[in-house]
């Protein structure tokens, strides 16, 4: 038996050999006999799928389990552990603990080795129309892509044609996109409440549900852009995380572990203000479904607000260089920032990022100091 200790990790780690290949992970477990065991269980699997040429199946559950094992005590632990449960349809609330569900790449009881290609095109599709962007869909398919090859490595069969479709989850390194106060303010009419026209029948007559929607889409795109929240984290805001005495909003960031305290602009909290006298006495959330959870449907009538407003116009486009999203609003919050003189790591903080390596695409927006510099010199030099 190979059982050894690691410094950062109080459970015992199996490693040995099997024909000049070596094996290596967490047994799980304190306990050293029950670590024998479990070593002893993984050489067995092993010599049946070397030797005997057994295939050895492991269902989706499992092998997501198994990796996150073999990467405790790492940086990356918790977030593995994340990804692993959305990949297998849910995910729990960072405050209340509430078990929520998302779309799955597949059930946990399903065998890897048939996970298809068109399963990771369905799960990609599905994730995109839940509001995620292309960077966090990418880490999910990731952490499969690294489950596959660990299992895989400790003998179990997988399905070698896999297609992963790298290219449908492009990460755009070019021109990055904000809005300008001009294009907020045609958006946010576009999603004025109270607007006429394009088929809405006048306020007075409209159905009270398709009302609260419209003031839904308009509150949240103000929130959005006022506090640089991700999409998710504001739709799972609970009131008792809003101070409108004090107007704040206290956020606990599952990504970085972390509890921040945001302060509201004037305009947010008199959006706050007005939910909140309007809100129901048995509400729970800001942004609440008719079932009284979470806001579940997807933001497809603010994207065509988007459209209407020529955001994504193809001239548009062209000369900014990417199209606009929900998730631009971020972008637009953090962009605002740091062209008016507040510090990366200042707004990297705002943004819940967990490097602040991830807000560096916004550091090209602050002002150029040696070019400011350079023109002082240059214009002086032309006077003598």
């Amino acid at each position: 038996m190979s059982l050894i200790k690691r410094e950062n990790s109080k459970n015992w780690y199996y490693l040995f050999q099997v024909n000049g290949k070596r094996y290596f992970g967490t047994t799980g477990t304190s306990n050293k006999k029950t670590a024998s065991q479990v070593e002893m269980k993984i050489r067995n699997e092993i010599h049946r799928q070397r030797f005997l040429d057994e295939p050895v199946t492991i269902t989706l559950g499992n092998a997501l389990e198994k990796f996150r094992i073999s990467k405790e005590g790492t940086p990356n632990y918790k977030n593995i552990s994340v990804y692993e449960n959305k990949l297998v349809g849910f995910k729990y609330h960072p405050k209340s603990g509430e078990k929520i569900t998302v779309g799955q790449l597949a059930d946990k009881n399903t065998p890897v080795h048939e996970i298809r290609t068109k399963d990771l095109l369905n799960y990609i599709s599905i994730r995109k129309s839940e509001g995620l962007a292309n960077w966090t869909i990418r880490h999910e398919l990731q952490t499969l892509h690294a489950t596959l090859k660990h299992v895989r490595s400790l003998g179990y069969m997988v399905n070698e044609f896999l297609e992963w479709p790298w290219g449908d989850l492009k990460v755009k390194k070019g021109k990055l996109r904000y809005l300008t106060l001009e294009e907020e303010k045609r958006l946010l009419e576009e999603l004025n409440p109270n607007r006429e026209g394009r088929g809405l029948k006048p306020v007075s007559k409209r159905p009270t549900k398709l009302q609260q929607q419209l003031q839904d889409n308009f509150d949240l795109v103000i929130a959005l852009l006022d506090t640089g929240m991700r999409y998710s984290e504001l739709v799972n805001l609970p009131w008792s995380a809003v101070s409108i005495a004090k107007g704040t909003i206290s956020i606990y960031r599952s990504k970085v572990d972390s509890e921040d305290k945001l302060y509201m602009t004037d305009r947010l909290l008199s959006v706050m203000t007005r939910r909140n006298k309007t809100r129901a006495g048995t509400s729970r959330y800001v942004f609440e479904s008719s079932d009284g959870t979470p806001r579940k449907y997807t933001p497809h009538s603010i994207q065509r607000a988007i459209e209407r407003s020529g955001l994504n116009d193809n001239s548009v486009v062209k000369e900014k260089g990417d199209r606009v999203t929900i998730h631009t609003l971020r972008h637009t919050f953090a962009s605002r920032l740091v062209q008016h003189g507040v510090n990366i790591a200042k707004v990297s903080k705002l943004l819940g990022h967990s490097s602040i390596r991830t807000t560096e695409i916004y550091s090209h927006l602050s002002q150029n100091e040696a070019s400011v510099e350079a023109v002082n010199v240059l214009n002086i030099l032309q006077t003598q």
